[in-house]
């Protein structure tokens, strides 16, 4: 059975809120996300080596045989089409909703995935970076590094690949706008997506409860990935609102100008002491990667799967995933 183009929901670094959109998308009586494992996919990561294969195929068909260019495209759309098939496999609702927290190699849609809707999900370098420290305990320089190298993605593909394919079915997203006006943004986006506006409930959506977020937690103070209730004074558009001075103006220099280019505001740097203040923090970027490093050493050595004993009916509970794992 042909299956209908994916929904490919592509966040701009992790902590951008592709669990909060892919989650209300699944809502539509028409999608549903994969099967497991594939909480996200991923699938775009290794990508690269399907168009080296399809090229180093096609280039052991003699000219005279044919149009192999042709031919090459094609077998880069079938390989497309596994792909598709594969997040479709055992997924009952007509159309699949999929996730990934990055925008590894989104350049490569257009040639292997050209059917999918794909929706590009933005967030405020400031809140992400806060949430990327917050819930995966990151250093403020990798999380920086880890949500410009995304956005620096992102404004590629909106410069040199969007404009080369007028046809790519792509929305650009903005969280905060999610969050704010979520029927409004749920609207334009199942008409992006082909979807029916009457079949979901959006009273529903609105009192949706919070998936994986790095600062509302489940009983113990833990990170968890399963559903809990929001409280009334969730807020997670203003994360970086306690920022002092000094993480503002680290975060300008590292980052501002992609801030800006993707259309957030931000504070432009003061320079004086500040300058010399950023030249300082650069020269112990050595010392900070080091302390990545020995955390991500700490978590792998300390986190360990927890794993619970079969159900009566024999289905495998959730297994919840280490720090490592998660990050």
């Amino acid at each position: 059975m042909h299956a209908s183009p994916p929904i490919l929901v592509v966040g701009i670094s992790r902590r951008s809120g592709t669990n909060f959109l892919a989650s209300l998308l699944s809502m539509h009586q028409d999608c549903a996300p994969p099967r497991a494992p594939l909480a996200e996919d991923h699938l775009l990561r290794d990508a690269p080596l399907l168009v080296q294969y399809a090229q180093r195929a096609s280039e052991r068909w003699p000219l005279r045989w044919g149009d192999r260019a042709d031919a090459r495209t094609r077998l880069q759309h079938h390989l497309g089409k596994a792909i598709e098939a594969f997040l479709a496999d055992g997924v009952a609702a007509p159309r699949v909703v999929s996730k990934t927290p990055n925008p590894e190699h989104l350049e490569l849609v257009p040639t292997l995935l050209p059917d999918a809707y794909v929706v590009v999900l933005l967030r405020d370098g400031r809140s992400a970076v806060q949430s990327l420290v917050r819930g995966f305990r990151f250093s403020f320089r990798k999380a920086v590094d880890e949500w410009a190298a995304g956005a620096a993605a992102i404004i590629r593909f909106q410069r040199d690949v969007v404009p080369a394919n007028p046809g790519m079915r792509v929305m650009f997203v903005r969280y905060e706008d999610v969050v704010a006006d979520p029927e409004g943004r749920l609207r334009a986006l199942l008409e992006f997506c082909a979807l029916d506006p009457t079949r979901f409930d959006f009273d529903a959506a609105r009192n949706a409860p919070v998936i994986g977020s790095s600062f509302v937690r489940a009983e113990g103070g833990r990170m968890t990935w399963k559903p809990v209730q929001r409280s009334a004074d969730f807020s997670p558009t203003d994360r970086f609102e306690r920022w002092g001075r000094a993480k503002r103006e680290r975060f300008e220099h590292l980052a501002g100008d992609l801030q800006r280019d993707l259309g957030y505001e931000s504070s432009r740097t003061s320079g004086g002491a500040w300058t010399i203040y950023n030249r300082a923090a650069d020269a112990l970027e050595p010392v900070v990667r080091a302390r990545d490093r020995a955390m991500h050493l700490y978590e792998s050595l300390t986190s360990r799967k927890i794993r619970k004993p079969r159900t009566p009916s024999g289905d495998a509970p959730p297994v919840e995933l280490g720090a490592e794992e998660r990050a």
